[in-house]
């Protein structure tokens, strides 16, 4: 049965029979993987619908007159898909091109991106910087109903101390050194609407220069990021591969650590058992930039990539084995998503260790805890909203099926893909 998209755009209220019929639907015949859902214990569903959220979980077989049914006909159904952190303007890995697109330009290619976010059943994304705040853009006109989209948290422009390189990345960064000019920069961001503050710490893989594992602020500096933050109510997402930098960004009350690459044991322990910073690893992007060496065994991204990864393969796998609460972010452009939409569970199976349980679970209710949406996204569960993903498949038997196009995408109830 293929439902029309946009068939759910109803106000949730009903008050005749007709409206509830209209409003409601039912996934027949769901598998359900019981580390994903709550309130329910068999492995078999039939799920609800009533406007934007999940009314019912019901043993399967039931029988449905009132209501339109989709049979999913045993097809696992997961809790919509969380990236935590994406850049959603870039199309490519074409630096040169992503930094010369204008205003307009990156706003309909945040839109392509977002939109195929969807189709691949991520119907939540955080953007950790994009050009000329064009994801803030996106994020409103989404909200407005305007346009379709996942939901969307965007850190407007990245405040970064200035680094070589960074000007490659000039529509995406706002420059701050010093206690007042980060003042400045972090209030500059929330007054254009950014939903948290991204700052930079250590160096970067794609600054022609940048060393990754490098400070490039002080403590205070970060301290004074975090404080003005907290002031209105925003918490402090930084990009940091360095040991010392990821120490740092702990004792300053950061909430989330991007990459974390070079994390060490003494960095673990001061995690164990946190409730307010995480770490968000971007493992995709790696193969992504030593594939670059395919076209040229001399490219400068490639060699920092081979150099850092059996460093990274380390530092997180004894950051998972001691039980550390990953998010789920990737890092990657939508071409390298199309072509691979399995690329970051594969290389977490394969370079970390992770088991298919914990990648569904970061890249679901892991990520929803992480960026403060459990209570309404994560699981699958009566009363939270009706995004689900039905995958032809048992991803927690064989995570390789995530490769595959998705049987249906619901986000809020509205069949999007």
């Amino acid at each position: 049965m293929r439902i029309p998209s946009g068939l759910f755009l109803f106000p949730r209220r009903c008050t005749t029979q007709t409206e509830r019929r209209i409003l409601m639907l039912v996934l027949k015949n769901c598998r359900l993987i019981p580390a994903l859902t709550e309130g329910y214990d068999l492995p078999a569903a039939d799920i609800v619908l009533d406007g934007e959220l999940i009314a019912d979980i019901r043993p399967a077989g039931g029988s449905y007159e009132d209501a339109p049914v989709l049979d999913v006909a045993g097809k696992t159904v997961l809790p919509g898909l969380f990236d935590l952190h994406t850049h959603l303007h870039s199309l490519s890995g074409n630096l040169m091109e992503n930094q010369l697109k204008d205003f307009g330009t990156s706003c309909f290619d945040t839109c392509e991106y977002a939109n195929t976010y969807l189709k691949l059943g991520y119907t939540t994304v955080r953007d950790m910087g994009s050009n000329s705040r064009c994801a803030i853009a996106v994020r409103n006109a989404v909200q407005k109903g305007q346009i379709t989209g996942p939901r969307i948290y965007s850190a407007g422009l990245m405040i970064s101390p200035k680094d070589a390189g960074n000007d490659a990345f000039s529509l995406m960064y706002n420059e701050a050194d010093g206690r007042e000019a980060v003042i400045g920069a972090v209030r500059e961001e929330i007054a254009h609407g950014c939903d948290f503050v991204k700052y930079m710490v250590s160096g970067a893989f794609l600054n022609e220069g940048s060393v990754p594992g490098n400070l490039i602020t002080t403590e205070e500096e970060l301290r004074t990021v975090v404080d003005t933050a907290a002031a209105r109510d925003k918490y402090v997402a930084v990009h940091c591969h360095g040991t010392e930098g990821i120490k740092m960004s702990i004792r300053a009350g950061v909430h989330t650590i991007e990459h974390a690459t070079l994390i060490d044991e003494e960095g673990v322990d001061m995690l164990v058992g946190s409730k307010d910073t995480f770490l968000v690893p971007t493992i995709g992007i790696f193969q992504f930039l030593i594939d670059l060496s395919k076209a040229d065994s001399n490219d400068w991204r490639a060699l920092k990539a081979k150099t850092y990864l059996p460093l990274l393969q380390q530092s997180l796998r004894t950051a998972y084995k001691a039980g550390l609460k990953f998010g789920w972010g990737t890092d990657l452009d939508m071409g390298s998503y199309v072509e691979n939409p399995a690329q970051e569970f594969l290389v977490r199976r394969d370079l970390i260790g992770i088991s298919n349980i914990d990648l569904l679970r970061q890249a679901t209710i892991n990520s929803a805890e992480i960026a403060g949406a459990a209570d309404m996204t994560g699981s699958v569960r009566i009363g939270k909203y009706a995004d689900l993903v039905v995958i032809d498949g048992n991803p927690d038997e064989d995570i390789s099926v995530m490769g595959k196009p998705r049987a249906h995408v619901f986000k809020g109830g509205v069949h999007v893909g």
